[in-house]
């Protein structure tokens, strides 16, 4: 993951990775094992890809070990619900996988859920969404750490 990096290849112009995927860890949401999923991005040619299950990080040393054997970049992740919307959680370093599974534990232990205000733990990871934009959320991450 962070500091063994897969060997430089020959990249395409434009390339596609899967940055939001599900695996059979998102019960009723996934039903491929991570491995499965590395598998197929490296017969597509994919340099890397992210693994977002649902609320967890659950298959997470899997994934790992498996993008590690088909020599990709595995990109760690979760989808968290924040005020009822999803959004997709990217670690960008060690710290940011820190702060990640102490967010999806504060989802756990929260009767109501993450709300705004819990993504002041956001500071080493970017965010992508379907129903917030970057720029949303980013107001949301400065008016946290101010």
């Amino acid at each position: 993951m962070w500091g063994t990096e897969p060997q430089a290849r020959q990249l395409p112009l434009l390339v596609f990775v899967h940055l939001h995927t599900r695996s059979w860890f998102s019960f009723g949401a996934g039903g491929s094992s991570p491995e499965a999923l590395a598998t197929r991005a490296a017969e597509l040619g994919q340099p890397a890809l992210g693994l977002t299950d649902l609320h967890g990080v659950y298959g997470m040393v899997r994934f790992q070990k498996a993008c590690k054997a088909m020599d990709l970049h595995a990109v760690v992740g979760a989808e968290v619900l924040v005020d009822g919307a999803p959004l997709i959680l990217l670690a960008r370093s060690p710290t940011g996988y820190r702060d990640l599974c102490s967010l999806l534990t504060r989802a756990h232990l929260a009767s109501a859920g993450l709300q705004d205000g819990d993504l002041a733990l956001l500071g080493e990871r970017i965010a992508i969404s379907g129903t917030r934009t970057v720029a949303d959320v980013g107001s949301l991450i400065g008016d946290a750490q101010t």
